[in-house]
């Protein structure tokens, strides 16, 4: 059983069309790929496709317990932070999943002189959970981030060579877990683990040389950690076993 939740699908913009894309077959993984877009250039036609899994099956917690659990289907509610002058359209008019299904969404549009700089998208998405032992079905609002840049030319504000990334080894962990920072020059950046509800169980300023965390005294399950500061925000999924 894959202990995987749904992180991010992607947005509804007109309903009643759908996009011609493909997903990456070269992807394997659940939820969302890549969560850094390539970057556009102003002036230019820009397109790029996001490929996208629900798991079938997850942990969850719920009233304190860990559950086994069924994702029956997913939809997007609500999409913020992109450029105004692009559209986004799944490959699917109504933009729902069932779990398990593979897709891909596909976002386009020119930018322009008042587009150049960075994005962080948020997107929002309900799915319908099934608890194994439960009799009734959990309706959950999840959100993430997609990191994308515009090159303005000399006057950007960033290059997408320079923002920061996160990843966490091992995944899944057991007693310790590290943090591998990239393109990270700032003085310390906040970590927070939440579980499955929301609820923040781990918060600690960290930085590229105090990066380990002990998660041993944690239960097992899915939970998701993420990595801000003023300038950005990180959310990954993250397994406990």
């Amino acid at each position: 059983m894959k202990k995987i939740t749904l992180i991010a699908l992607f947005s509804l913009f007109i309903i009643n069309t759908y996009a011609q894309c493909i997903p990456d077959p070269n992807w394997s993984g659940y939820g969302l790929s890549p969560n850094i877009l390539p970057n556009g250039t102003v002036g230019a036609n820009y397109s790029t496709i996001i490929s996208f899994k629900t798991p079938k099956d997850s942990t969850i917690i719920y009233s304190g317990q860990t559950y086994n659990a069924i994702i029956d289907s997913a939809r997007v509610e609500l999409i913020k932070n992109y450029p105004s002058n692009y559209t986004w359209a799944c490959n699917k008019p109504t933009c729902t999943w069932s779990g398990g299904e593979k897709g891909c969404a596909l976002l386009s549009g020119k930018p322009d002189s008042n587009n150049f700089r960075f994005y962080e998208i948020k997107v929002f998405v309900r799915s319908w959970i099934s608890i194994v032992g439960l009799s009734f079905q959990i309706e959950r609002l999840d959100s993430s981030t997609i990191d994308y840049y515009i090159d303005g030319g000399k006057n950007s504000l960033k290059t997408i060579s320079n923002i920061p990334a996160f990843s966490v080894f091992p995944n899944p962990a057991k007693n310790n877990l590290q943090i591998d920072i990239v393109n990270f020059n700032g003085n310390s950046f906040e970590t927070q683990i939440t579980d499955l509800t929301g609820k923040i169980i781990y918060s600690k300023n960290l930085n590229a040389n105090n990066n380990n965390i002990d998660v041993s005294a944690l239960p097992k399950g899915m939970y998701f950690i993420s990595f801000k500061n003023e300038d950005f925000n990180y959310t990954q999924k993250l397994i406990l076993e």
